[in-house]
């Protein structure tokens, strides 16, 4: 498979951020990417092992069987995590050494890195607190519930409260 675009110069990983309430990784690419072996370079197909774009100190942080799947000009590459991945906002993102390309195998790069950004998902964080009943006789029960609450970017809200120094933690 061959490139149609004319843009030629290093390979160089522009932007790597979260998406989809950190369920992807986008990797931005300066040009089309070829994946080189010794003498020979392909830009297909679309769907690729992680493996032969991501580092291996990198992969296995990125959850159980991820997914990674180039854009048809080969410039994104969208990286669907696995389940319980551990990479984490403002961490490094780092590509394998010597494989990548935007000409062939006389131009492959050393491993390309970046810090991972959060994406332009809602970033809105919902704090609501529910108790039921909202009326009850002296030491009767209530039920306090943060269910409706959600952190930024789609992340879940950790919280605790306490009513004073008789009741628990919840």
């Amino acid at each position: 498979t061959t490139s149609t675009s004319t843009t030629v110069g290093i390979l160089r990983l522009l932007e790597a951020k979260f998406r989809n309430s950190f369920r992807e990784i986008i990797l931005v690419f300066s040009s089309p990417v070829f994946v080189c072996s010794g003498v020979s370079c392909t830009n297909g197909p679309l769907e690729v092992s992680c493996g032969s774009v991501i580092d291996t100190s990198v992969l296995s942080r990125l959850g159980e069987n991820p997914r990674c799947v180039w854009t048809s000009d080969h410039v994104i590459l969208q990286v669907v995590l696995g389940s319980n991945p551990l990479l984490k906002p403002t961490e490094q993102i780092s590509t394998v050494a010597w494989k990548l390309s935007s000409t062939g195998p006389s131009s492959v790069v050393s491993s390309l890195r970046k810090t991972v950004a959060i994406g332009a998902d809602p970033s809105t964080v919902v704090a609501a607190l529910e108790a039921t009943p909202q009326q009850t006789p002296k030491c009767g029960q209530v039920q306090v519930s943060a269910a409706a609450s959600s952190g930024g970017h789609g992340r879940p809200l950790q919280y605790a409260w306490s009513f004073g120094n008789r009741t628990p933690v919840a």
